[in-house]
């Protein structure tokens, strides 16, 4: 029993032995599985011994690679993985990297190789871990069986123990029988003292032999427990690491996670971009398509442009025949303009009557102008009619050339001349499209009157009236305009009432209104509802009105002109919303209160189509004003009465403003003669007002001599002689228009008598007076030189 019980301790121990047998760091494969089959051979195994050595070699090989590889096969055998592990061994001798090492190389990459992973590796490295973890739970479950087997052969050992120590008290009771029976036989002294003696040493024998197994059993028990202590600890350190190992896993896992979903979540947004830029591409297709399509239009518009051109220098060539020939028919239509300049004379006599004394001078004004007219009329038609005697006989073109000369409330007091004039002015005020009510027409108009005259002109498109009047009368209502005119395209309502109502219904029932001028003293709101209800405006004066520029923001993109000038409510701020208006053509800023260079410089700059700009009274300097690269567009200024145009402002105009056509620098003391002498170099320069500047004299108008000069005012230049605008006008052919405004008769008298005598014949010069010297002017003969009633700047 004690050989058997010594033989179960050692096989337990052997196995224990086995089980823990782990390869060493760079161990061969070779050698390990020797090993294990040494120490197999103590272990009693039996039929399982191929697939504890198969099992043991998987668990014990220490390299997760061969791990994988091994516990991927199927049907092994204990011979083919040792094959399989040498194989590796010897492919993979320098590549000692274990799954640890793998994973820390993950987890310390560089965040700019990791975030280049793309979604098939973050899935296969996902894998790998769910395998390695697979694996190292089947090692803790395998460490745990062994240490349930320690613990069962440590019991049996101590069972066994147990069982020798209950087999020593047996003995030890069978002993004292046999001392027992040795003292029942001490009567016979002989043979029992043999027989003690022979018991004796027996007995020193048997527990002499205890003693030696006692030790050595207890030896070889103590040597087991250490070695199954050695052996649980082991365990327990490599179940430690093992657990370390998978919460070291768990945490990588959830890190790869997220960052699998982080790719997840980049490749769907890549993905959507990536739709986008296709949909995109697919637009631009259609619009590459649109585009080819149009080009292909355009050419064929270009070559019917070309086939119009051509037809169009045939029907030219037509009309310079035609011209030719009325040009011959001149002289046959000159006896029939002298019978229509003396019914003319006729007509204006009628019309004469009726007007009050103060209105004469202006009835020989139109007198004047008709004349002019005529002359143009013998170019442009051909009367067939014979000579008439009569206003009736005249014909319709005629007649109303004529009637066009006469102010509205004149038409309505001859239509009661007779039946005749009655049924030509009816005729003509229904084919008339625009109405101009001059100063004496809104002096005297009303409301009654107005809205008569509106009525008998259904075909009214636009509607004007003289701004400048001395005193003004009272408004007009616009009632009266709204009720009668759906299809107005321009109106003017300087003398009509500001009501913001009658206003409203205005814009309303006129939808086609292009250009507007608001009544004086608008408020904000009028010309904010007038801007929501005419989005297609294209002119839009508000001079003299109360708006402070909030109304600027709704401005159209079509607008051409706007005036803002001497609203002394506007915040010079908001002008900057101009930029939105890139059509805008014309600007009147005049005198507009705490106009800042910031703001004027950033409208000027954000509309590069200005031809017209209009600045009296300028407070900031005008160099200040432009952009630096000058404004090429602008062909006329306008800074009267600006105190910061000085030498310097001139002097800078023609690098800034290389196309200007006209200018006025009327009343801008700040000039001298050496800022005038810079005027020549503006050489398309057309139009130029010099008024009240005692600057100019006759050096600096010597200077002005030139082919291009067209119309010059120099009304009030003191520093000027009669004999150097004498010279001024011979040295500038094209000179037309020269404005003369002077109290002295006499002086304007010596540049009449001057011009009159050195104009050559084929010369037409007007020279503009004012209106108590072209009373008192003996009338000139026909010639090159003509006079008429000077208009200054407020008039126009």
């Amino acid at each position: 029993m004690k050989g058997q019980e010594d033989s179960d301790l050692s096989v337990t121990i052997s196995r224990r032995k086995f089980g823990s047998r782990v390869r060493r760091a760079g161990q061969q494969v070779a050698d390990y599985a020797a090993v294990l089959r040494q120490n197999a051979n103590d272990c009693c195994f039996g039929d399982t011994l191929g697939d504890r050595l198969l099992e043991q070699l998987i668990f014990g090989i220490a390299d997760d690679q061969m791990q994988r590889r091994l516990l991927s096969e199927k049907n092994l055998s204990f011979s083919s993985a040792v094959a399989i592990c040498r194989t590796m061994e010897a492919s993979n001798s320098d590549d000692e990297v274990t799954t640890s090492d793998h994973t820390s190389e993950i987890t310390t990459r560089p965040n700019s190789e990791s975030t280049n992973w793309t979604c098939n590796e973050g899935e296969m490295g996902l894998e790998g871990l769910s395998a390695e973890l697979d694996a190292s739970r089947k090692a803790c479950a395998n460490y745990s069986s062994e240490l349930l087997r320690v613990k069962a052969a440590y019991e049996e050992s101590q069972r066994q123990l147990a069982s020798i120590r209950r087999e020593n008290n047996v003995l030890s009771g069978k002993n004292e029988d046999i001392t027992d029976q040795i003292g029942e036989d001490v009567g016979n002294p002989g043979p029992n003292r043999t027989l003690q003696q022979t018991f004796s040493a027996m007995e020193w024998l048997l527990e002499e032999a205890k003693n030696c197994v006692e030790a050595e059993r207890f030896k070889r028990l103590e040597q087991d427990i250490n070695e199954l202590e050695t052996a649980l600890n082991t365990a327990n350190a490599s179940i430690a690491g093992e657990q370390e190992a998978v919460r070291r896993y768990q945490a990588e896992i959830g890190e790869t996670t997220a960052l699998l979903k982080e790719e997840v979540r980049v490749k769907t947004e890549l993905q959507a971009q990536l739709d986008a830029s296709e949909r995109a591409r697919d637009a631009l297709g259609v619009q590459l398509e649109e585009s080819r399509a149009l080009l292909e239009r355009a050419e064929s518009s270009r070559h019917q442009a070309e086939l119009d051109l051509a037809s169009s220098k045939g029907k030219l060539s037509a009309m310079q025949a035609t011209s030719h020939a009325a040009s011959i028919a001149r002289q046959e239509l000159e006896s029939e303009a002298q019978s229509l300049r003396a019914e003319l004379e006729r007509a204006l006599c009628r019309a004469a009557e009726s007007r009050l004394a103060d209105e004469q001078r202006v009835e020989r004004k139109r007198s004047m102008a008709l004349k002019k007219r005529c002359k143009f009329l013998e170019a442009q038609f051909k009367i067939q009619a014979t000579p008439c005697t009569n206003f009736e006989q005249l014909p319709t073109k005629t007649q109303d050339l004529i009637l066009q000369y006469l102010r509205p409330s004149q038409l309505l007091a001859i239509r009661g001349v007779s039946r005749g004039w009655r049924q030509a002015v009816g005729d003509s005020l229904e084919r008339r499209h625009h109405l101009h009510l001059t100063e004496d027409d809104v002096r005297h108009a009303n409301n009654e009157r107005l809205e008569r005259l509106l009525r008998r002109m259904p075909s009214l498109r636009r509607l004007t009236t003289d701004h400048v009047i001395w005193s003004p009368p009272a408004p007009l209502s616009v009632d009266v305009v709204s009720r009668l005119e759906g299809h107005l395209e321009r109106v003017d309502l300087f003398h009509f009432d500001a009501a913001p109502q009658p206003l409203e219904g205005l814009w309303t029932r006129c939808p086609r209104l292009g250009d507007v001028t608001l009544p004086r003293g608008s408020a904000e709101r009028c010309a904010e509802v007038l801007l929501r209800r005419l989005p297609s405006l294209r002119r839009l004066d508000v001079a003299r009105s109360n708006v402070r520029g909030e109304c600027l923001s709704l401005l159209p993109e079509s607008l051409e002109a706007l005036s803002v000038a001497e609203c002394e409510h506007l915040q010079p701020a908001c002008l900057r919303q101009l930029t939105r208006c890139p059509r805008l053509r014309r600007l009147d800023v005049s005198r507009v209160e705490g106009l800042q260079a910031a703001d004027l410089a950033a409208v000027l700059a954000g509309c590069p189509q200005l031809e017209r700009l209009t600045a009296r009274g300028l407070e900031p300097a005008l160099e200040l004003c432009l952009p630096p690269a000058g404004l090429p567009s602008l062909r006329h200024l306008d800074v009267t009465c600006s105190r910061e145009v000085t030498d310097s402002t001139l002097k800078r105009l023609p690098d800034l403003l290389p196309g200007l056509h006209s200018l006025s620098i009327y009343g801008c003391h700040g000039v001298t003669a050496v800022g005038l002498d810079s005027l020549p170099r503006l050489r398309q320069l057309c139009q130029l007002d010099l008024t009240c500047l005692s600057a100019v004299t006759d050096a600096t108008l010597d200077r002005l001599h030139g082919p291009r000069l067209r119309m010059l005012d120099l009304s009030v230049c003191q520093s000027c002689s009669t004999d150097g605008v004498t010279r001024l006008v011979l040295g500038c052919p094209s000179l037309t228009v020269l404005g003369w405004w002077w109290s002295d008769l006499r002086r304007t008298r010596s540049l009449v008598d001057s011009l009159v005598r050195q104009l050559p014949p084929d010369r037409d010069v007007t020279l503009e007076v004012n209106a108590g010297d072209l009373q008192r002017l003996p009338p000139l003969p026909p010639g090159p030189l003509s006079l008429r009633e000077y208009k200054p700047w407020w008039t126009s």
